[in-house]
């Protein structure tokens, strides 16, 4: 049981985590894009929005877990948590489409 505290304690995401999270998502959305312009576009500002986005992050730290939520607007928000060096999305407004 305290090996198992120790391991999500020691494998529990930072912000700058969290923000390398967002780039390497943002790089992988604009590589799905057909027009090569829009593939450019987001590999050179895919840096920029993930580190304006990571500055807009509330980060809560549980020791064993971190919950992360960034108000995009008033409507819509991007809630995930980090745990074991991973993220795992909850809310997601690109996903849905925006609703």
């Amino acid at each position: 049981m305290i090996a198992a505290g120790a391991l999500l304690a020691y494998t529990n995401p930072t912000l700058d985590s969290y923000q390398q999270y967002l780039r390497q998502s943002i790089l992988k959305g604009s590589k799905q894009q057909e027009n090569p312009v829009e593939q450019a576009l987001g590999a050179v500002l895919g840096g920029v929005a993930s580190g304006v986005i990571a500055s807009q992050t509330i980060r809560t730290d549980y020791v064993f877990w971190s919950t992360y939520e960034t108000k995009l607007s008033e409507r819509e928000r991007l809630r995930a948590i980090g745990a074991l060096k991973n993220f795992f999305v909850l809310e997601n407004p690109a996903a849905s489409g925006g609703e």
